[in-house]
């Protein structure tokens, strides 16, 4: 399948888009999630699992650097079968739908607390939906436009407001390293492997890339970047709050924006302008993914265009968002959703797919001679 050149994007838009799926909410629990498991050494979990994700990410791309002009659904049909491949595609598609809608109702929760305090959650989500589909519906050009403007917008401030923090932060709060066992270790890496996910859009955005030869870096690059922002994010926590207190907060890099003082700063709400700037990068996550979920439905059903699935998706998300009766009951539909999910689509499947490829292609060579 061809693409109109004006529907491609760039290398640098594809991980834009990458980098903001999988941050997006991922990033507001994980300091008091990593810490609850594994205390102070948190920053190794992380490191362990980027490169796990690395690996993962490895696969993925070059599988689809195998398969340019195919997404997730045709590479699917032609390694395993329309059937099997389908129902694979399908799976995504619920996916998609779940993970969706635990992350609106996340944002619902978050902006409640700290924005919307008189406003009703539905309100919240429905707004916050349709405003998501009315950008999908624009088409991948635009979306990673947006977010190529957006993500520079919210990291490089974020990013700055922490190093602020830095002259009134207690480093002796993060030793002594090293004290966590091999079990627990092990336990943390699932924890912190909520974070990583999205990267398993690029099933569905590699087949726009202009050019996509040097995908494969400039994806690496960007889950090593990611993997940066969240040690940071994780030792700035632990540096200002300590390990038993960060434990104990729900939501601790926004606790965090409630303690920076700019002495002199024209801004006096910090937290204000973070929960405006992280509010793009939640929708950035929402588009992505709501992309991906109506081009299964477009192109497992046949249809030349994808966005009147766009619509009838808010529905069942919707539903699920409402789903769960708290917050608490949400992280453990997520910890539900990425312990089979997630799991998977990126790690099973691309395994899987890119073992028969290789196969298949032996099989071929055996044949021609």
């Amino acid at each position: 399948m061809m693409i109109a050149n004006n529907r491609k994007i760039t290398k640098a838009q594809n991980v834009t888009m990458m980098i903001s799926s999988v941050i997006g909410v991922g990033i507001l629990s994980l300091p008091s999630d990593l810490a609850e498991v594994v205390g102070t050494d948190g920053w190794i979990i992380l490191i362990i699992t980027g490169l796990l994700s690395m690996a993962a990410l490895y696969v993925i791309t070059k599988l689809m650097l195998s398969y340019k002009d195919y997404t997730l659904i045709e590479i699917g049909r032609e390694l395993v079968g329309r059937p099997i491949g389908d129902i694979v595609s399908l799976v995504y598609l619920i996916y998609a739908i779940i993970y969706i809608g635990l992350i609106v109702r996340i944002f619902a929760e978050v902006a409640k607390m700290f924005l919307l305090i008189n406003t009703p959650i539905e309100i919240i989500i429905i707004t916050m939906l349709l405003t998501t589909a009315h950008l999908t519906r624009k088409g991948i050009e635009c979306i990673a436009r947006i977010i190529q403007v957006t993500i520079p917008l919210v990291i490089i401030p974020i990013i700055i407001l922490w190093l602020s923090l830095f002259p009134n932060l207690d480093i002796s709060n993060i030793l002594p390293a090293f004290r966590t066992n091999f079990i627990s270790m092990a336990k943390g890496i699932p924890v912190a492997f909520f974070s990583f996910t999205g990267i398993e859009i690029i099933y569905f955005t590699t087949i726009y890339v202009k050019n996509p030869k040097k995908s494969i870096k400039f994806n690496m690059i960007a889950l090593a970047s990611i993997v940066g922002i969240y040690i940071m994010a994780f030792i700035v926590c632990i540096f200002r709050f300590g390990k038993e207190e960060t434990v104990h907060l729900i939501w601790p890099t926004l606790s965090l924006m409630k303690t920076i003082n700019l002495p002199g700063a024209f801004i006096e709400n910090v937290e204000g302008v973070v929960m405006a700037l992280w509010v793009l990068m939640v929708l950035g996550t929402l588009v992505v993914q709501f992309y991906c979920g109506a081009q299964v439905l477009s192109r497992v059903t046949g249809s030349k265009e994808f966005d009147f699935f766009v619509l009838p998706m808010i529905l069942f998300i919707y539903f699920v968002a409402l789903l769960p009766d708290n917050i608490v009951s949400v992280y453990n539909y997520i910890y539900m959703l990425n312990k089979y999910l997630s799991s998977f689509l990126i790690i099973v499947v691309p395994v899987v797919y890119y073992i028969v490829s290789l196969l298949k292609k032996k099989k071929r060579g055996t044949a021609n001679e």
